[in-house]
């Protein structure tokens, strides 16, 4: 298992933090078949990735790697907007037994949750998953 975190500040460009994403998921490349997960404030609304190609590009790069993002949730709530900044992506959607929003008085964003299996023998036929 490989967990990684990852932080984008909001002062980066979109397009190029893309570019350097790419170049380390086709490095990380030869660990595609350990389970890996990518979290971490990304700062790119993913309820608004249909209109910005910065953001539908984030997917496409992570997507081309194989990796899906299973929070679907805002992560940042205000009085006047909700936001998911916070992403979670996974590379075995077999071994993630669930994914969730969490509340804490620590940031002004949501926590995420990611709950996965460690046993090597794990089938995920034998639970429901919950992804959010």
């Amino acid at each position: 298992k490989i967990i990684a975190n990852i932080y984008r500040s909001p002062s980066r460009k979109a397009d190029a933090f893309n570019l350097l994403l790419d170049s380390v998921l086709y490095k990380i490349n030869r660990h595609s078949k350990k389970h890996i997960i990518i979290a971490g404030d990304f700062n790119m609304d993913l309820l608004k990735h249909e209109c910005t190609s910065d953001f539908q590009d984030l997917i496409n790069v992570m997507s081309n790697h194989g990796f899906a993002q299973i929070i679907s949730r805002p992560t940042r709530v205000t009085d006047t907007s909700a936001t998911l900044l916070d992403h979670v992506y996974t590379n075995n959607l077999d071994y993630t037994q669930s994914s969730n929003i969490i509340r804490l008085d620590l940031s002004d964003h949501l926590g995420t949750l990611t709950t996965i299996c460690l046993d090597k023998n794990f089938s995920s036929t034998k639970f429901n998953r919950k992804l959010h």
